[in-house]
């Protein structure tokens, strides 16, 4: 079973064996319901490494609701935080009208593509 990850001019997808088995495409992606906020922002928890979250409009539930993107596979991923960087310089190019945090901007090394 041959399994990757790919980020495109679509979003982030999820291969086994050729098959997608997940997508994230830029287009789902939706503005904070809160007015003022960010979009696309970095959540901490106690004692594991900060999170890059974004909102997606939820069939199930009819409105936009936050999620964490997360590479939910059982290998290891050595290039996975190229993966995210390739995917919020996506959304910086594909979706300009969603405001990103400066500490996602700053922890991707993406503060001079956002001039």
């Amino acid at each position: 079973m041959t399994t990757h990850i790919i980020v495109d001019e679509k979003g982030l997808h999820h291969y086994c064996n050729q098959n997608i088995l997940s997508s994230l495409t830029y287009a789902e992606l939706h503005p904070n319901p809160e007015l003022g906020k960010y979009d696309v922002f970095l959540t901490e928890f106690d004692e594991s490494a900060p999170s890059l979250c974004i909102y997606f409009f939820d069939p199930e539930l009819k409105k936009a609701t936050r999620k964490t993107v997360n590479l939910n596979i059982d290998t290891v991923i050595t290039n996975g935080n190229l993966l995210l960087k390739n995917f919020v310089k996506g959304i910086l190019i594909f979706r300009p009208d969603l405001k990103i945090a400066p500490n996602v901007l700053d922890l991707y090394h993406l503060e001079e593509i956002n001039k």
